[in-house]
């Protein structure tokens, strides 16, 4: 038998975020990927050269939308693994790219799940990040785990210009430290 790493449930090497999970909750816990509609600011003018988001505008779905999305995709990820916690993992497009009223109900329609839901992904640009859903979401994380993927693919502003990703490195450190000031209150 191979020996275990300490921080390892799958014999890698490294820390891996499901041992991380599996030691905080008690148990398997896996993210089902979500899309809510959401689009992106820089579709228009082009957007990013391995962009696959196609919708121009923004279509949020409803409430009851999002949840038959993850009660479909559970009903899959269940077939693997029985009492699994979950992270609804909100994935395609820029998932700030609305107003702060459409992202509370986007959200907190998870919330209603009769599943164990244990936290919230959000994946988006760092330029759809402001003050108001900075503050909206630390309040959020009083109730739910929240966890942001700022979207950065590289540090270095010429490759990001060549990829057309439409952001520096400054608006992204912008972002990331403003939500780093709401994650201390």
């Amino acid at each position: 038998m191979k020996n275990k790493f300490i921080y390892s449930n799958n014999y890698k090497r490294y820390h891996t975020y499901d041992y991380y999970l599996n030691k905080k909750y008690g148990g398997k816990v896996t993210r089902i990927a979500l899309n809510a509609g959401f689009s992106c600011p820089h579709i228009k003018s082009g957007g990013c050269i391995f962009c696959s988001v196609n919708n121009k505008s923004t279509n949020l779905l409803s409430p009851e939308q999002i949840r038959m999305q993850f009660h479909e995709r559970k009903l899959t990820l269940a077939k693997k693994w029985r009492d699994t916690k979950y992270i609804a993992y909100f994935q395609a497009g820029s998932n700030t790219f609305a107003s702060i009223e459409d992202l509370k109900i986007i959200y907190e329609s998870v919330l209603t799940l009769d599943v164990p839901i244990i936290g919230i992904d959000i994946a988006t640009r760092p330029d759809c990040v402001t003050r108001e859903i900075a503050e909206y979401l630390a309040g959020l994380s009083k109730k739910i785990n929240i966890n942001i993927e700022l979207g950065l693919q590289t540090c270095h502003d010429t490759t990001a210009d060549f990829i057309n990703r439409g952001y520096n490195l400054k608006i992204f450190e912008q972002a990331y430290k403003m939500l780093a000031e709401y994650n201390k209150a």
